[in-house]
């Protein structure tokens, strides 16, 4: 990541265009998926949430399962961003539901870490602790000993 959010929109923008002159509809939500994470990442949280509903459609409409989960993964971080913790556990917990069904374990376990500092953040350390540790030995198991590392961290600050 660059930080070059102009250029890069420029580049989804062409590959929009593609897509769309190609009927090439998963690349065209993942391309608006995109788009979003670039709005995000600028904090203009409500255009980010215009272009992953967008995304959000075109993935129910298709069955694309993979593009759908990482679209409500990331509506809920907009909501998480925006200090609307419920609405975020919502699409949090319908995006690990979806990833657990295809077997992405690590998107699981970066759904239940953000679950998990999500309750940290508003107070509930019970409840964080559990998700984190969820988070932590799933990272275990992929063998994944840095972003474990990370969690453990997390753990050892509650």
């Amino acid at each position: 990541v660059q930080g070059n959010y102009q250029e890069a929109l420029v580049w989804y923008e062409k590959s929009r265009e593609i897509c769309e002159r190609i009927g090439h509809q998963e690349g065209l939500a993942m391309t608006y998926n995109n788009i979003g994470g670039i709005y995000n990442s600028q904090g203009n949280y409500q255009e980010a949430l215009e272009w992953f509903e967008k995304s959000r459609k075109i993935s129910e409409r298709i069955g694309d399962q993979a593009g759908l989960a990482t679209t409500y993964g990331n509506i809920g971080n907009i909501h998480y961003f925006q200090d609307n913790y419920k609405e975020a556990l919502e699409w949090y917990k319908k995006s690990i539901e979806i990833f657990k069904k295809i077997g992405s374990w690590h998107s699981v376990a970066v759904l239940l870490k953000n679950i998990g500092i999500l309750y940290r953040d508003i107070g509930k350390k019970g409840i964080a602790k559990q998700y984190l540790q969820e988070s932590h030995k799933l990272f275990l198991q992929l063998n994944l000993k840095s972003e474990a590392n990370e969690v453990k961290q997390l753990i050892d600050t509650l």
